[in-house]
């Protein structure tokens, strides 16, 4: 036991200094005379890394159909986002997996030596928020992971399905196992859970919004459930949410907004809950800047909305998106921010047959997004497919978020609102059908050699 928890320490410390891969994560051998940290704030030093909030996976927002590429900007794409944009069957996730896993292994290690600190000057809320925050940390990126390297979630099939490997242990020799996909979601509910009570209830731009909360875990529980089809969970993290934390940011105001520029959001802005931001290797950010707004999502707002202006910009032959809460032209808003949250309960409120109530969340959010005095309020005499409303709204309230891609997935189960997706390359089709094993990425090839776990289906 000694040894091992030599090895723990040794290892946060080279962590302290360098970037873990994923390779070096299934074969890292540190080296066990390093020095032991004694306070709590080194600990939280570790975590307030930027790699804990930015370098969050690009594929999910490269491969779905929020955009197209002209065929002269697809021709300078890197080879990864290239393959991702066509769904090529042996485009594998290596920076998003290895960005995932490295996030994993910095919260397992400040997990396996934090109660072990005999740091008489922390106080218990430094010490909860250490844990809670690496707890939460690692639930964001299993749900993460599980967006790209699992099945989409089904009651029906979750418990055979194949997940994710639900590293919980910094030893570098420990086995690497896939869970299945029920065990991979109640893993990320079990620690969100945990980390609640652990955290302070909201991050403010005076503290850190790159840290998490417990509204931040509420949010992402919501999320979670939401994508398991357990919509009474889901209502409830997202009015528990809600009721800690509920900012919108108005778009008629120009402290909030500034709708012409062509930043017109303010990072770690008053909407944002927690804050993360995709990654920018392997020819993602350029890829991020060559994107076309896809036509039909751009013909989607109405004049008065002024997310149509706030959200894009003419850039021939089309538009391109601006609308960042990083702030960023070279990584992409990958956090929660109140917006999610009423989306996510009005779709609950819809799904369960409250109409009404779902109707309420949605013209809270609109009349922040139109032109003032413009917005008619949306009710059950003027709306015809409550579901279908917001679930059109939350397509374009979250473009370029990463979300579609997940919402793609799930909606994909229901024959109502599944739907194929068709990329033009000069003159070639390519063609990702409902349900395709193609929604779910390759596993790193590396990964699979080292630690001799099941490939994903093609």
């Amino acid at each position: 036991m000694k040894q091992v928890k030599q090895k723990h320490i040794a290892l946060l410390i080279v962590l302290l200094f360098s970037f873990v891969s994923c390779k070096k994560y299934l074969d890292a051998s540190p080296n066990k005379s390093l020095v032991i940290p004694t306070k709590i704030k080194e600990l939280q030093g570790v975590l307030d890394q930027d790699v804990m909030y930015s370098g969050y996976p690009a594929n999910t927002i490269l491969s779905d159909d929020n955009f197209y590429y002209t065929y002269s900007n697809f021709t300078t794409l890197a080879d990864v986002p290239s393959k991702s944009y066509v769904w090529d069957s042996n485009t594998d996730g290596l920076d998003d997996w290895s960005g995932i896993y490295s996030r994993v292994l910095y919260c397992n290690t400040v997990l396996s030596v934090v109660d072990g600190l005999n740091d008489k000057n922390a106080s218990q809320s430094e010490i909860n928020n250490v844990k809670g925050s690496a707890l939460f940390y690692r639930a964001y990126n299993f749900f993460e992971a599980a967006q790209l390297f699992a099945p989409q979630y089904t009651s029906t099939s979750a418990q055979q399905g194949y997940g994710i490997p639900l590293k919980t242990s910094p030893d570098a020799e420990d086995a690497t196992i896939r869970s299945t996909v029920e065990q991979t979601y109640q893993a990320i509910i079990t620690e969100l859970k945990a980390a609640a009570p652990m955290l302070p209830l909201v991050q403010t731009v005076s503290t850190y919004k790159t840290r998490p909360s417990t509204v931040g875990c509420y949010a992402a529980l919501a999320r979670t459930y939401l994508v398991m089809g357990n919509y009474d969970s889901a209502f409830k993290y997202a009015d528990l949410c809600l009721q800690g934390y509920s900012t919108l940011l108005d778009f008629n105001n120009s402290s909030d907004v500034a709708i012409s520029s062509t930043t017109p959001f303010k990072r770690f802005n008053n909407e944002v809950i927690f804050h993360a931001a995709s990654r920018s290797s392997s020819g993602a950010s350029a890829a991020f800047a060559r994107q076309m707004v896809d036509t039909f999502l751009y013909a989607s707002y109405q004049a008065n909305d002024l997310r149509k202006t706030a959200f894009y910009k003419i850039n021939a032959p089309g538009f391109t998106f601006k609308g960042n809460y990083n702030a960023s032209t070279s990584q992409l808003f990958s956090g929660i921010a109140v917006d999610e949250v009423y989306l996510i309960r009005a779709e609950c409120h819809a799904r369960k047959g409250n109409g009404s109530n779902a109707l309420n969340d949605l013209n809270t959010l609109l009349i922040k997004r139109w032109a003032s005095g413009t917005f008619v309020p949306l009710t059950t005499a003027n709306t015809s497919n409550i579901l279908a409303v917001v679930l059109n709204e939350r397509r374009k309230e979250m473009a370029f978020r990463g979300s579609r891609w997940t919402d793609l997935r799930r909606l994909n189960l229901d024959n109502n609102y599944k739907r194929d997706l068709v990329r033009v390359v000069d003159t070639k089709t390519f063609t990702l059908a409902a349900n395709d094993p193609r929604f779910t990425f390759l596993i790193p090839q590396i990964v699979i050699d080292n630690s001799g776990i099941v490939q994903n289906p093609r």
